[in-house]
Order: C-alpha cells, then sequence, then structure tokens
C-alpha cells in the first residue's frame, strides 16, 4: 500500500509540475538567423518556449520573425528596433524531430500581445537535441529553414534538478506498476477506496494549479 501511495504522489507531482509551466522570453541562447524570401530578408529567432528547457516539461517551439528599418543591421537589431511580422501562422509549418523518431507536425499559434511572435507546444520525452523545420511562405515568398539545437544556438533537452524529492518518469512508474497497470506490491481490495481518493485529491490539485495558471495568463 505504502509503495502505491508513492507512485501515486509522484504521478501527482508530474501532473502539477506540467500545469506551471507559463510561457517566457526567449533565452538569449535562441538561433538568430538571416531567412532570404525573394527580395526580401526576415530575422528568425528560434528555439525552444522555455529555455533551460527539461525532459517531460511541457515546451514548445518559439518562432519570432521581423522586419527592420532601412539602415539597420537585420541580426543586430535591438528589440525596439524590430518590427514582427504578423499573420504567419496561416502560411508557415513546423515540425519537430528527435534522433530516428518520425518528425511530429505543430501548431503554431500567435503569441498573445507579441506581433511576429509564433508558439507550438509539445512535450520533449527525450534527452538530447531536437531539430525544428519550417516551411511555408512570407508574403507569397518560399521558405524552407531548418533549426537544430546545440552549444552554438538553443538549448538541447536536459534532466532538470529535483529537490527535494526524486520525481519518478513515466517509464519508471509503468515498470513499478507493471505493464498491467498493477501495483508489484501485495495491495488488497481493501485499499482500493484510499488509492481513489488518493487518485481524486491529486486531480483536484492539479484542476486548482491549472484555474490559477489560466487566471495569471489573462491577466498578462
Amino acid at each position: 500500500m505504502v509503495k502505491t501511495i508513492t507512485l501515486l504522489i509522484s504521478a501527482a507531482a508530474l501532473l502539477v509540475a506540467g500545469t506551471l509551466f507559463v510561457r517566457t522570453s526567449p533565452a538569449s541562447a535562441h538561433e538568430r538567423r538571416a531567412v532570404p524570401a525573394g527580395d526580401e530578408e526576415y530575422g528568425f529567432v528560434v528555439g525552444f518556449l522555455g529555455e533551460p528547457a527539461y525532459l517531460n516539461q511541457p515546451n514548445g517551439l518559439s518562432v519570432r520573425v521581423y522586419t527592420v528599418e532601412p539602415g539597420v543591421e537585420l541580426l543586430e537589431a535591438t528589440s525596439e528596433q524590430r518590427v514582427g511580422v504578423e499573420g504567419l501562422e496561416e502560411t508557415l509549418q513546423a515540425e519537430v524531430s528527435q534522433g530516428a523518431a518520425e518528425p511530429m507536425a505543430l501548431t503554431l499559434e500567435g503569441a498573445f500581445g507579441e506581433p511576429g511572435a509564433y508558439d507550438g507546444n509539445f512535450l520533449p520525452t527525450a534527452l538530447g537535441d531536437y531539430t525544428f523545420h519550417i516551411t511555408g511562405t512570407i508574403n507569397g515568398e518560399e521558405i524552407d529553414e531548418t533549426f537544430t539545437s546545440s552549444p552554438e544556438t538553443f538549448s538541447s533537452i536536459d534532466e532538470p534538478a529535483e529537490y527535494p524529492v526524486q520525481i519518478q518518469t513515466n517509464q519508471e512508474l509503468e515498470a513499478a506498476l507493471g505493464s498491467d497497470g498493477s501495483s508489484s506490491d501485495d495491495d488488497s481490495d481493501s485499499n482500493a477506496p484510499m488509492i481513489i481518493a488518493i487518485i481524486g485529491v491529486v486531480l483536484g490539485a492539479a484542476g486548482v494549479v491549472a484555474g490559477g495558471v489560466a487566471l495569471s495568463r489573462g491577466r498578462a
């Protein structure tokens, strides 16, 4: 019974941690690149939505596309000198890939209150470098660009530092519970009401946290 409760608490920690993810400003380590599209060049700033980027923590692709006034160096422009290019969620497509896994398409959405900024959310479940492939058109001109995490570009997915309790991963939880979802210890049926109650508390806590995060985002 103690082992089952421990596993459920670990699952709760993972669930609540996921709901605590809040969009942050891009890290300075994001890759900045000049992307040609017809006769124009656009500044692209690409990386993970939240950096440092951690395993099993909600994250996503962050893309910023901008132009500058004549006489301003595209890649040296300050945030005040950039003019965000809007409406690209309708014309750009993005996908993420990692290792030998099949690439996954991402849904780009405009970031609220940030012209020219677009997010594509997903949950990274493997350590290492990730690649973002961005295609489509800007003002009718085609682009096809690939951005890969590295020490010179943007964050790779790393293990988070956990303290004071080590949180079990989904894989560890499955191994501990067994492939059929049953606990490997000798829990009896009489423990079922307590387990159900714990699950209810877990889901309720996650709901409260998610509601608080949604409210804080709405006020941003």
